[in-house]
Parts: structure tokens; C-alpha cells; sequence
């Protein structure tokens, strides 16, 4: 959101970085690939390839390489594979209260309603 920018600079950067993505359309349309590791990777790579710096896309490399990469663990073992509904289920519920206890909570010490 635009509301909570600080000085026009900011603006201005948030804009630039919205024209940039703006230019490649969408990249949840995945039909027609498994959209789980390798071509997940691959489409979103070649997707973001036309936008990105060439350091950006030297980090992303990075992050997808399978062989040495910060998570190519990750990548081989297929953990990323996870339920994420699943997972924030079973966070809220050892919270205690749950989410809405948390939200409550959160609002007291904001001090509003």
C-alpha cells in the first residue's frame, strides 16, 4: 500500500519495483507444469529472467541450485512439499487462545479496541 510510504522517494521505489514485475504478467499461471521442485523452479526462473538485474538473477540461481545452494538439501529431499494450511492450523492451535486469542492480546497492548 501506498498510504504507509514515508517521502516520495519511497513512492517512486515501490512504483519502479510494480512496473518491473507488471511486465511479466502473473506467475501463478503454472499450467501445463508439475509445479512442484524442478519445474516449479525452472518456470519461475525463466519467468523473473526478464526482469530481474544480473545480480538478482545470480542470487536466485543461487537459491535453486540443487547441488550446492543454501537449500539444496531442501530441494533433494522434497520437504518443501508441505501442507501450509496444514502447518498454520496446528501453530494456532498451541497458541494459547488460538488465533483470535493472540489477535485480542495483540490489540490490548496496541491499545486499541
Amino acid at each position: 500500500t501506498l498510504l504507509g510510504m514515508g517521502s516520495r522517494k519511497e513512492m517512486d521505489c515501490a512504483l519502479t519495483a510494480i512496473n518491473r514485475f507488471r511486465a511479466i504478467g502473473t506467475l501463478v499461471d503454472c499450467s501445463g507444469i508439475d509445479v512442484t521442485g524442478r519445474s516449479l523452479r525452472a518456470h519461475t526462473s525463466s519467468k523473473l529472467a526478464s526482469i530481474l538485474s544480473k545480480s538478482e538473477k545470480i542470487v536466485l540461481d543461487l537459491l535453486f541450485n540443487e547441488s550446492n545452494g543454501p537449500f539444496a538439501e531442501v530441494w533433494n529431499s522434497g520437504e518443501y512439499k508441505w501442507d501450509g494450511l496444514k502447518e498454520a492450523t496446528a501453530f494456532w492451535s498451541s497458541v494459547k487462545g488460538g488465533k483470535v486469542g493472540a489477535e485480542a492480546r495483540m490489540r490490548v497492548r496496541a491499545g486499541s479496541p
